[in-house]
């Protein structure tokens, strides 16, 4: 006679015992005018035998009152489930007969309380004929047709009794384990949602709670996610309430993309109410696991964006730093993108140039740092950097920049995108450098006032050793700089191809140039003068380096062959 019931009848059950209340019934006078009544008459077991009309119809109102109270009364024994109740009530005021077909029905209704069950159908159709004839009972009034239409499952004969959202909700569901009630949950719903009017300008709270648990009974909690505005629906005159209202929300929206594998794209205004709870422990109360914790929950570009924002305002040391950037890598933040995107704030939307731009550069690259997998990040935009610094011959500036990066000292570079072209920027820095230093050395050669003066030849013999030793490391770092792979040229289409030829015809020629010139002007000091000046012919000749190229570009080939020819 009972079976598990595949479509959720457990999920009534439960359902059932949320909507059923544990306070007191509340008294309520029947609104359905009695029928009247000309003769003697017996109806369900009540007898009327009057003389007179008027003392007939007196005496009819009145048993019609006292029979529509019994039938409130064991209304609200089955509204509060107080089955023990209500059978002992029945057994001392109904006919036998009426007394053993309720117990019958609370029979019925303990088993499907505790086991999840519902009726056979053929068991629904033989409660529904048992209690349609009682229910068709003209002089019956609302409570006495509710009590009826419980039993043989139709809700509208109980909703007219209905005073509250949860009776109606109570309502809906006790009918659907009983019977096939011919409404739907949405049109029950929309009856309960009536109910409310008068309660939402006296206590928005509830009529809250009664919006949320009609989206969850309709499993569309979704529809949540849709309005970022919903906190303005409601007054919400106290502050902490306000603060528990986001939490909720929050949360509501959080449980619908977790355990209802809600489409996050879809239903992006969510991200609004998640992050307006998460804003709570940045401003009021600073608690940055829990803005760790409530980011995660955001889509995935909106999760960077908001905790990168966290960091970016945060005003801590490096320490204090370090310990928010594990927080989020604990509740599995995209931590590079996030640092990735701190580093683009903190560089700022407007183009600066000089000192200023170093200056923001150090402070942004101190998030790069803080992942390993951002090295080439740190190579990419410092790359970037120098290059434009380069155009400015600020040298100075560059050495600053490249002195932030000791970190790559221990790297192997050429595995990294951008990789050879840092190491071309490292030399021709160190070249740079270098020369700086070499040039004024070359004009303090000290000159022996006669033979005897030997402070004075020892002062050349150190200079010379000086000089050389500097010209052999000057000449190795140009030589290295001019034979990578430093900014290779590229498609003409492409569209970093105009700044990439003009730093190499601005530097290449003039540093192939200033390495004969460092070997010529120090010709005295090596044997192999005329080697090395064969080496820069091969150099210029061979098209892997492309430099002939280059010299033609900048229109300085002439100039170069000219020189060259110096050593013959």
């Amino acid at each position: 006679m009972l079976r598990k019931k595949k479509d959720g009848s457990a999920r009534y059950q439960a359902i059932l015992d949320w909507a059923t209340p544990a306070a007191a019934k509340k008294q309520i006078k029947p609104k359905i005018p009695p029928p009247s009544s000309t003769s003697s008459k017996k109806t369900d077991g009540y007898s009327f035998d009057l003389d007179s009309d008027e003392e007939r119809d007196d005496t009819m109102s009145e048993e019609w009152h006292q029979r529509e109270l019994h039938h409130e009364r064991i209304f609200h024994y089955l509204r509060k489930n107080n089955w023990d109740a209500l059978t002992d009530y029945v057994a001392k005021k109904e006919q036998p007969w009426r007394a053993l077909l309720f117990k019958s029905y609370v029979q019925k209704c303990k088993k499907i309380a505790e086991n999840g069950t519902c009726l056979e159908e053929d068991m629904k159709k033989t409660w529904s004929l048992a209690c349609e004839r009682l229910v068709a009972d003209a002089s019956l009034g609302e409570y006495g047709k509710a009590v009826y239409g419980l039993m043989m499952g139709d809700v509208n004969y109980v909703l007219p009794v209905c005073d509250s959202w949860e009776s109606v909700v109570w309502a809906y569901y006790h009918t659907e384990m009983h019977g096939n009630t011919t409404r739907s949950l949405e049109e029950c719903l929309a009856v309960a949602k009536e109910k409310d009017m008068s309660v939402a300008q006296s206590d928005p709270t509830l009529a809250f709670s009664h919006d949320i648990q009609t989206l969850a009974l309709i499993g569309r909690l979704d529809l949540l996610c849709h309005d970022p505005d919903y906190l303005q629906k409601y007054t919400w005159n106290d502050k902490q309430e306000r603060q528990l209202l986001r939490r909720f929300l929050a949360l509501v929206v959080i449980y619908a993309r977790t355990c209802l594998a809600l489409d996050t794209e879809r239903h992006s205004a969510g991200d609004a109410l998640v992050a307006d709870y998460a804003d709570l422990f940045r401003q009021a109360s600073f608690q940055p696991a829990f803005v760790a914790l409530y980011a995660s929950f955001l889509r995935h570009d909106k999760q960077i964006e908001y905790f990168a924002q966290f960091l970016f305002d945060f005003d801590g040391d490096e320490e204090e730093t370090r310990i928010l950037v594990d927080l989020g890598y604990q509740h599995q933040l995209d931590m590079p993108n996030v640092l990735r995107r701190v580093f683009k704030k903190t560089m700022g939307p407007q183009a600066t140039e000089g000192e200023d731009q170093v200056a923001r550069y150090q402070q942004g690259l101190s998030w790069l740092l803080m992942e390993d997998q951002l090295l080439g990040d740190v190579i990419k935009t410092s790359n970037k950097l120098i290059r434009q610094l380069l155009q400015q011959d600020a040298f100075d500036l560059v050495d600053k920049v490249l002195a932030m990066l000791t970190t790559l000292a221990d790297t192997d570079l050429p595995s990294y995108p951008g990789g050879n072209e840092h190491l071309g920027h490292i030399r021709l820095a160190q070249s740079h450098r270098l020369y700086t230093s070499w040039e004024p050395l070359l004009q303090q050669e000290p000159t022996p006032i006669n033979e005897q003066d030997l402070d004075g030849y020892k002062r050349l013999s150190q200079w010379k050793s000086s000089l050389s030793a500097k010209t052999d490391q000057l000449e190795q770092v140009l030589l290295s700089f001019l034979r990578s792979p430093w900014l290779p040229t590229t498609d003409p289409a492409a569209k970093d191809y105009q700044a990439i030829h003009c730093l190499r015809t601005k530097y290449r020629p003039s540093l192939f140039l200033q390495l004969h010139h460092i070997l010529y002007e120090t010709r005295s000091l090596a044997s192999d003068y005329d080697e090395k000046c064969a080496l820069l012919i091969n150099l210029l000749a061979n098209s892997k380096y492309q430099l002939y190229q280059d010299l033609v570009d900048t229109g300085r080939l002439s100039e170069c062959l000219s020189i060259l020819c110096k050593n013959k």
